[in-house]
């Protein structure tokens, strides 16, 4: 063995040696040369094919070689004469990553012919290369045992030993009249068949039963209308196995024109007859079947089933007695109602099996954050002056304001109390009260320093249960009507009438989940915000949108950051008063600066967690509502008030977020 391994090791590297030389260009050497190299190659070409031969074992290893002599290697390597035309010429490119056998090696060598345009015909005592595809005598053997199974087109010849061959051919041209060319040669003792190698093998077959030296037997074959040609045969060989009535006969089916042909004595062939007959009938009562469908809609199921079977009807031969089976869905029980042979419905139901199975689903923890930091400064005096005086009946006054405040009630009613005068008069024996105000004028001023820090945190965090492959939605928020438009009357004009459509404003959170293998899941989100900014009632609202539309691939319980959208606004106000707020020193005390400054941050945390069974739906039900469940400790009741609970991966987040809301607090 390892003599033959040695011996196949050198006769390829000799080979890659002379395939290398082959490839090389001739015009790179002299011309006396290139005359003189070609005795030596081919000498080393045939001694590679001898040397492979008794190793029994061939590697090709040719790239761009001469047809030539490629056909020179193979006939050495096979022991076949091989004859090329002086008209073909090509070159070849083999290359084999490992050994092949000697009966591969033929077959590596006639598919590579068939490839680049030409055809091996058999001759006898030589074979010669032609010009064209694979031709029915390609390839022709002679014998009883067949040529074996395969796609490509065999001609093979079959001797009778004891029939004739008008009593064979009638019964193969019936069982493969579809697939197989059936014609007497010879001195009318031999039969040709030709066609695909598996059929051709099947017919040997049937010869080779037929073919007994018992000349009573005898051929028949049926043409089913209902049953099954292969289920037919198989029952028919079953029972002529086990030494009953039908002991002898053999059956052989083609389930593509649906006919059995049976091959026995004449007693045997009309028993068969009887019990065909009994089983190629129509089966009424399993035509009509119930599939209960635990997990899928019937809907749906129904819509698929009925694309495969029309799929499968225009695939299939038209057939007497054979009906497209029809699928209809039962709505109330979840269940489809098929009209269908039996055998159809096993079909149908080995692939119901298949994909009616429970969706796994995906929950999805959100924790959704808006932070509205507002920085507010303000510096600066507001004036404001009253005054006057009343003489009798008359009375003159002015007030003067010098800013964007005014005078509070309380200090008008102090200035009043102050300026009040209060005198006694005696006249005609009797006292009198008189009021009367002195002339005096109130100086008010507001002294404003202010600086104030403002945050407003609003938080969600939703829970969203979604199936796999499904499109799920989470939204909280209103609808406000938007005015589409306004008609009125010619007569009446004052009349209008109005429509309105309706806007969807608040949180949105949409997600489609896709559980890939090793627990990933793709999630396609789209997160949308709308706040209206208009007061409520206008006719032509205004919103703020901020959006995220996205496609992750995030593990099982992990957590993955969206968003992070920064909006920052910058406000400034001075007012002044004209004329004293320029004077110079004191000019700031009649002005006032205001300084607003705002930023928004908007982040989205996203935790898909895997549910694959009913038991995983319960406890992360309980532990979203705090029930304790095995292996968890939950402290908080149900009807306490509580905060929402947060797996330890949102705790972490939320502290984290926490403390960077802080540090831009500080920073300011």
């Amino acid at each position: 063995m390892r003599k033959m391994h040695e011996r196949f090791l050198l006769a390829f590297l000799a080979l890659s040696l002379l395939a290398g030389s082959c490839a090389a260009p001739a015009l790179a050497a002299p011309e006396g040369k290139v005359e003189a190299s070609a005795p030596t190659e081919e000498k080393d070409l045939i001694a590679a094919a001898q040397a492979m031969r008794k190793a029994g074992l061939v590697q090709f290893n040719f790239k761009d070689m001469e047809l030539v002599k490629f056909v020179r290697f193979m006939s050495e390597l096979l022991q076949e004469n091989i004859i090329v035309p002086p008209n073909i010429s090509a070159k070849i490119t083999i290359i084999s990553p490992r050994p092949s056998s000697l009966s591969e090696a033929r077959q590596i060598m006639l598919s590579t012919l068939q490839m680049y345009g030409f055809s091996l015909q058999d001759m006898g005592a030589y074979s010669i290369v032609r010009q064209g595809g694979v031709s029915p005598s390609t390839d022709v053997g002679r014998g009883r045992g067949g040529p074996g199974y395969g796609e490509e087109t065999v001609t093979y010849i079959v001797p009778l030993d004891y029939v004739t061959v008008e009593s064979v051919i009638p019964a193969l041209q019936q069982a493969f009249a579809q697939t197989v060319v059936v014609l007497p040669v010879g001195n009318g003792r031999d039969v040709m068949l030709q066609g695909r190698a598996t059929d051709v093998n099947k017919g040997v077959d049937l010869l080779r039963k037929m073919d007994t030296p018992s000349s009573a037997r005898v051929s028949k074959t049926y043409s089913l209308k209902f049953g099954d040609a292969a289920t037919v045969a198989a029952q028919l060989n079953a029972i002529a196995q086990t030494g009953g009535p039908l002991q002898g006969l053999s059956a052989v089916a083609d389930p593509m024109s649906r006919k059995v042909v049976v091959v026995g004595d004449r007693g045997a062939i009309s028993r068969a007859t009887a019990i065909v007959k009994e089983l190629d009938v129509d089966s009424k009562a399993g035509d009509f079947h119930v599939y209960k469908l635990r997990n899928i809609d019937a809907t749906a199921a129904s819509e698929q089933l009925s694309k495969v079977l029309a799929a499968s009807a225009m695939l299939q031969p038209n057939q007497e007695g054979k009906y497209p089976a029809t699928v209809v869905p039962d709505l109330t029980t979840n269940s489809l109602i098929f009209a269908a042979t039996q055998r159809q419905y096993d079909a149908l139901k080995k692939v119901l099996e298949e994909i009616d199975v429970q969706a796994k689903q995906v929950l999805i923890r959100g924790f959704i954050a808006e932070v509205n930091v507002t920085n507010l400064d303000r510096a600066g005096i507001d004036w404001s002056i009253v005054g006057g005086q009343i003489w009798d009946n008359i009375m003159l006054g002015g007030t003067g304001q010098l800013g964007e405040g005014s005078v509070p009630g309380q200090f008008m009613s102090w200035f009043s109390e102050l300026s009040k005068k209060q005198e006694l008069i005696e006249r005609n024996g009797s006292t009198y009260s008189v009021t009367n105000y002195k002339p005096l004028a109130l100086i008010y001023s507001t002294i404003e320093m202010l600086k104030k820090y403002d945050a407003v945190n609003v938080l969600s965090v939703p829970r969203l249960m979604c199936t796999d492959n499904r499109e799920s939605s989470f939204q909280v928020g209103q609808v406000i009507p938007v005015l589409k438009g306004s008609t009125s009357d010619i007569a009446n004009p004052g009349a209008l009438q109005q429509n309105f459509d309706y806007k969807d404003t608040g949180l949105t959170l949409t997600v489609t989940p896709h559980i890939r293998s090793g627990n990933v899941v793709a999630l396609d989100i789209k997160q949308t915000t709308e706040d209206v900014l208009t007061a409520t009632g206008s006719v032509t609202p205004v919103t703020a949108k901020r959006e995220v539309k996205t496609s992750v691939v995030v593990g099982d319980g992990e957590t993955i950051i969206l968003g992070g959208i920064v909006k920052e606004t910058e406000k400034s106000l001075r007012r002044r008063v004209p004329g004293l707020s320029y004077i110079p020193l004191i000019g700031g005390l009649f002005q006032k600066v205001s300084r607003e400054k705002e930023k928004i941050d908007f982040i989205i945390f996203l935790t898909p967690q895997i549910i694959s069974d009913p038991v995983q739906m319960r406890q992360a039900t309980r532990q979203a509502v705090g029930v304790p469940v095995s292996g968890d400790l939950v402290t908080v009741p149900l009807s306490s008030d509580r905060k929402l609970d947060l797996s330890p991966m949102e705790t972490e987040v939320d502290r984290r977020f926490r403390e960077l809301y802080q540090k831009s607090l500080k920073r300011r």
